[in-house]
């Protein structure tokens, strides 16, 4: 089982470029569950992770003054812990009957609700009038800061990785570099920074600074 991540990206962002037009080739982020053969043993735990990209898509979205707040919605937190948690318990009781769907189900609940469940909780982006701030990644222990004055350029790169049966994946990423030198290589694959991204480009767009597309779309 298979997952890909198509990210458009049509046009090449720039400083004329008004607000939806900005956002259209950042924000439709889809994940793509490839069509390839499955055993029955595997559909529970497809199931389980659709269900859990799916709740992981629900952000929300705070304002105040110039400063924007991004993070997921609670109840997202509390589905993936204790739906994570009642997974599990079935699991362990259908084990009596099919014991490999049993183990499957408890290990996929159980990594939903003790992994993606807390790092929903402390996954988000604060952008103010002079920094953009992300946490993101396993348990949110990847940090990023940006100044906003200090930006020299902004560009949109793309990076293939190759899976253990050898398949392509393609990771985007919008890369700041600083006037000191430092880069930052923000993500644009998951929910806060799909929310984020359009609106620091609006940022950096204001400081008179191109985004320039080298993702190779």
């Amino acid at each position: 089982m298979l997952f890909c991540i198509a990210f458009p990206m049509e046009k090449l962002l720039n400083a004329e470029l008004n607000h939806h037009m900005l956002i259209d080739p950042l924000r439709p982020i889809t994940f793509e569950i490839a069509r390839c053969p499955m055993s029955k043993s595997q559909r529970p735990l497809l199931l389980v992770l659709v269900l859990l990209f799916g709740l992981t898509g629900c952000v929300k979205e705070s304002t105040e003054g110039e400063t924007i707040h991004i993070t997921y919605e609670i109840w997202v937190w509390f589905s993936l812990f204790f739906g994570g948690i009642a997974v599990s318990v079935v699991g362990w009781f259908i084990r009596n009957f099919s014991e490999r769907l049993g183990w499957i189900m408890m290990l996929g609940g159980a990594a939903g609700g003790l992994f993606f469940g807390p790092t929903t909780f402390l996954e988000n982006a604060t952008l103010t009038p002079t920094k953009f701030n992300l946490n993101t990644g396993f348990y949110a222990t990847t940090h990023f800061e940006v100044t906003l004055d200090e930006i020299q350029s902004a560009t949109v790169i793309m990076e293939e990785t190759r899976g253990k049966r050898g398949r392509k994946n393609k990771h985007y990423y919008l890369v700041c570099t600083e006037k000191n030198g430092k880069q930052s290589k923000l993500p644009l694959s998951n929910a806060i920074c799909e929310k984020a991204i359009p609106h620091l480009a609006d940022r950096i767009h204001e400081r008179g600074i191109d985004i320039i597309d080298q993702s190779g779309r």
